[in-house]
């Protein structure tokens, strides 16, 4: 594992020099269902992660993917995908300028791939640490999935909205050079067009039409809201350390980060207060992480 203080670079000349044939990233979903990112579909390899997945007690993530232009290769399974496909996405829905849509390179996986070609396989498991049962449940709801959709990104516009409000007061008294600081600035500059684009292709789209799944209207209507008041939460950090470079302003920034704080606890309480979810213990998180690696040499193998 690279430690995040060495950066991209270190990563860059570990995969020149040592060109490996199989890359796994260790990541996490914080919360919902496991689901994997691999490089293509070899042998058994997507029963095998189902099974495994199953005979540990846990639920896929059957709800809505990461972003709309992921290939699903089944359920609970992704292909690995560059910076190349959200440029593409954006380039088909009419914006002049994709590349103010990105703010980041391009994966691991695609730069391995352009120093080994396709003969590597990468291997992603996103291991959430807590999960609801409604992440794994395929039946049909009520809801109509294209209106789930639209009051989650609305629910997420207003969170960008009050997170910009907050974010003007206190950038002045911040490291601008900072990691926090760029962190929140980018999540600041881009959420909102980027929801923007959702919100009108999600009123088009016929990837939206018909009724949600239980999965699909847990993760719309709980999963991908945690996630977005985990991001205006790193206000509060960027305020501490507001705090550490002007300590004459104390008391202005301490109220603000109090607020903040208020804010943020009172949209979990509303969130998560009827959600019964499920703590993974940290060795069935290990199990699943060695596992899953384990799984798809075994599949490699077996080509050779």
């Amino acid at each position: 594992m690279v430690p995040r203080s060495l950066g991209p670079r270190t990563l860059m000349h570990l995969i020149q020099k040592l060109k490996p044939k199989f890359m796994y990233s260790l990541h996490n979903s914080g919360f919902g269902g496991v689901y994997f990112y691999v490089s293509r579909g070899i042998g058994n390899l997507f029963d095998d992660f189902v099974n495994f997945v199953k005979r540990e007690h846990l639920p896929l993530h059957l709800g809505e993917p990461e972003t709309p232009y992921i290939n699903k290769l089944h359920d609970g399974v992704f292909q690995m995908f560059g910076i190349q496909k959200q440029y593409d996405y954006v380039e088909s829905k009419n914006i002049a300028n994709p590349q103010e849509f990105i703010t980041c390179g391009t994966s691991s996986y695609d730069y391995l791939k352009s120093i080994v070609s396709e003969e590597s396989f990468t291997l992603v498991c996103e291991m959430p640490y807590f999960y609801h049962n409604s992440i794994g449940d395929t039946t049909l709801s009520e809801f109509e999935r294209r209106n789930l959709r639209m009051q989650s990104l609305e629910y997420m516009k207003n969170i960008s909205i009050h997170a910009k409000k907050i974010f003007r007061h206190i950038k002045k008294y911040c490291d601008k050079s900072s990691r926090i600081y760029t962190a929140v600035e980018g999540y600041i500059r881009i959420t909102r067009p980027s929801l923007e684009l959702e919100i009108n292709v999600t009123k088009t789209s016929s990837m939206y039409e018909g009724k949600a799944t239980v999965s699909q209207a847990f993760d719309l209507n709980v999963s991908s809201r945690y996630y977005i008041l985990l991001t205006i939460s790193m206000i509060v950090r960027l305020c501490e350390e507001a705090i550490s470079i002007h300590p004459e302003k104390e008391i202005e920034i301490i109220k603000i980060k109090n607020d903040l704080e208020k804010w943020i606890e009172q949209k979990i309480k509303e969130l998560l207060s009827d959600t019964k979810f499920e703590v993974i213990p940290i060795q069935k998180l290990v199990r699943i992480q060695i596992g899953s690696a384990f799984i798809t040499l075994e599949n490699l193998s077996r080509k050779l």
